[in-house]
C-alpha cells in the first residue's frame, strides 16, 4: 500500500495537558484518498520526544465520508493519556518535548515535535473555581489582569498571580461590619481599617440613621478589571483593596464628550449649575460634598435629601422643561419681546386669551432656568404687572429684579448652545434618559457621602495600615473625573504587601 500524500499542517504551541488541547490540522490530497480508499487506520502517537519507547496516546484520525476532494482534518487530544500502564492519567508536562507521530500501517507518514506546559497562573485558576464569578471572561482576562498587577507593581512574577494574592490575604473568608451592612471581597487588612471606621462613626448622632438607611444598601468589594476607563491600571477590586458604596448617588464620572453617557453635556451642566466643574482637581473631600448638596438645593430647595426623594420630583422638573420647550413654539409672545418690556411699552395680541399661558410660562423657569434670588423676585414682578393689564399694550416696567431675570433666561440659552442642547426639549431628554450606574443626577446629586464617612475611613487607613503620611484614596478627589462611590487603600501601601 502506497504512502498517502499526508502532512501536518499546523500544532498549536500553547498545549497545556488538562487545560488547552493539542489541536493537530493534518491535510490529505484527493489523489491518495481516491487511490487508497479503505484509510480507516491513520493514527496519532505521542510519545516522549528523547524516550520514544514512552508512547502515551494513540488516536485514530475521524475521516470524512466525503472524500472526494482534498481534506483538512483537525485532530483534537485533551491530553489524558491511554496507553497501558498510563490510563486516564494527565501527559506529564515536565517530560516536555513530545512527539506526535501520524502513521499509516507501518509508515510514518508525518512528524512534529511539541512543548507542552502548564501556566502556572491556569494550574492556579482551575484549582480555585470560587473565584471564577469575580471576573469577565474567563481565563484569558483573568490572565492578562495577572500580567497588568505586575507591570503595576503589586507583585513580582514568581508571587503566584491575583488569585494567589487573595488567598494570602484571605479575601474568601473575610467579612466585616460597616455601617450597617456585612462586607464581603475585601482583603484582612482593609476589613480592619473598615471595622476601625465603623468604630469612630459610632460616635456619631447620625450613625444608627446611616446603617438603617442611607448606607444600608450594598458595599461593593472584590471584582477583577481594570480601572473604569483605562487600558493600563488595574482596579484594586481585583485585589480586595477597594470598596463601592452608594453608586447610584455617587456615579463615575468623566469629561469625555464620546462615551456611553455624553458626560461632557453632563459636566457641563453641572458647571453651568453650581459653578464646580467635577472633572478638574479638588481642594478637599468637603468641597465636593458642599457642591453637590448645592447642585440639588437650586432646584429642590434648602435641606433637601437625597434619600428621601422619589421619581416624582424628577418629573416635575422634566415637565417644566417640557413646557417651556412648548410654550417657547406657541402663540404667546417670545422671549425676546417679553424682555422689551423693561425698556419700553409691549403689544401683545389676544393679550387676554393667552395671560394665562404666559404666566404659566414665566412661572416654570422658576428653580430650572433661572435661579438667582433677583431673577425669580423679578417673575413675581412681572407676573404681578401683567395681572393688572387689560389691553393688548403693556406698559413699561423698568425693575432691574426683572432686568435680572431676562438677563439669567438668556445666560441659559446660551449655555445650552454651548453644551450642545439643540432645546429645551433636547435637555429634557438628555437628564431623563442618561443615568450612569443609575443615577438621576436631578434627584441623585453626583456626590452624596458624608464628610464623616470619609474622615472617619480616612483615620482608619492611617492607623490601622500606620502609614501616617498615606491618605486614603477617594474617588471624590480624582484630579480628572469623580468616582465618590470608590475608597481603595492606598495604591503604595498596596504595592507593600507584596514587595515590603
Amino acid at each position: 500500500m502506497a504512502s498517502p500524500e499526508l502532512s501536518v499542517e499546523s500544532v498549536n504551541d500553547n498545549f497545556a495537558p488538562g487545560y488547552i488541547d493539542l489541536n493537530v490540522e493534518l491535510y490529505l490530497s484527493h489523489r491518495s484518498l481516491s487511490n487508497e480508499p479503505g484509510w480507516a487506520n491513520i493514527v496519532v502517537h505521542v510519545s516522549e520526544y528523547e524516550n520514544p519507547e514512552n508512547e502515551y496516546y494513540l488516536g485514530y484520525v475521524p475521516l470524512p465520508e466525503d472524500q472526494s476532494e482534498n481534506i483538512n482534518v483537525d485532530f483534537t487530544w485533551d491530553g489524558v493519556m491511554n496507553r497501558e500502564g498510563y490510563e486516564n492519567e494527565l501527559l506529564p508536562a515536565e517530560n516536555s518535548p513530545f512527539s506526535v507521530k501520524v502513521t499509516y500501517g507501518s509508515a510514518v507518514v508525518a512528524e512534529a515535535i511539541i512543548e507542552a506546559s502548564i501556566d502556572p497562573d491556569l494550574e492556579i485558576w482551575n484549582d480555585n473555581p470560587d473565584f471564577h464569578d469575580d471576573v469577565d471572561g474567563g481565563f484569558s482576562v483573568y490572565s492578562s489582569l495577572c500580567d497588568l498587577a505586575i507591570e503595576n507593581g503589586y507583585f513580582d512574577e514568581d508571587d503566584g498571580g491575583i488569585i494567589e494574592f487573595l488567598e494570602n490575604h484571605n479575601v474568601e473568608n473575610t467579612s466585616v461590619q460597616f455601617l450597617g451592612y456585612t462586607v464581603t471581597g475585601v482583603m484582612e487588612e482593609y476589613a480592619q481599617v473598615l471595622a476601625r471606621a465603623d468604630t469612630i462613626l459610632k460616635s456619631n448622632p447620625n450613625y444608627s440613621t446611616w446603617c438603617d438607611g442611607k448606607y444600608s444598601g450594598t458595599i461593593n468589594g472584590l471584582r477583577m478589571r481594570k480601572v473604569t476607563s483605562s487600558t493600563t491600571s488595574l482596579s484594586l477590586h481585583s485585589l480586595g483593596a477597594a470598596i463601592d458604596m452608594r453608586v447610584q448617588q455617587n456615579p463615575f464620572i468623566t469629561g469625555g464628550e464620546v462615551d456611553n453617557y455624553q458626560t461632557g453635556k453632563y459636566v457641563k451642566f453641572v458647571k453651568y449649575i453650581c459653578d464646580f466643574d467635577i472633572t478638574s482637581p479638588k481642594a478637599n473631600a468637603s468641597l465636593i460634598i458642599d457642591k453637590s448638596k448645592e447642585f440639588l438645593e437650586k432646584f429642590h430647595g434648602p435641606n433637601y435629601d437625597p434619600q428621601n426623594a422619589d421619581e416624582t420630583k424628577l418629573l416635575e422638573i422634566l415637565t417644566k422643561y417640557e413646557r417651556i420647550n412648548n410654550l417657547n413654539n406657541s402663540n404667546i409672545p417670545s422671549v425676546e419681546t417679553l424682555a422689551q418690556i423693561t425698556s419700553g411699552p409691549v403689544i401683545i395680541s389676544n393679550f387676554e386669551t393667552i395671560k394665562d399661558d404666559i404666566t404659566l410660562f414665566l412661572e416654570t423657569h422658576r428653580a430650572t432656568v433661572v435661579f438667582d434670588e433677583d431673577s425669580k423676585n423679578g417673575i413675581t414682578k412681572l407676573i404681578s404687572h401683567l395681572n393688572t393689564q387689560q389691553t393688548d399694550t403693556i406698559p413699561m416696567l423698568d425693575d432691574q429684579d426683572v432686568v435680572a431675570f431676562f438677563a439669567e433666561r438668556q445666560k441659559f440659552d446660551t449655555f445650552l448652545t454651548e453644551a450642545s442642547f439643540s432645546s429645551y426639549m433636547d435637555l429634557k431628554n438628555y437628564l431623563e434618559l442618561t443615568t450612569p450606574f443609575g443615577n438621576q443626577l436631578l434627584i441623585d446629586g453626583f456626590c452624596d457621602i458624608d464628610l464623616a464617612v470619609y474622615e472617619a475611613i480616612n483615620t482608619a487607613h492611617k492607623e490601622i495600615l500606620g502609614q501616617q503620611t498615606k491618605k486614603i484614596a477617594w474617588g471624590g478627589l480624582y484630579g480628572d473625573r469623580i468616582d465618590a462611590m470608590h475608597f481603595n487603600i492606598n495604591k503604595d501601601v498596596v504595592k507593600g504587601f507584596s514587595n515590603p
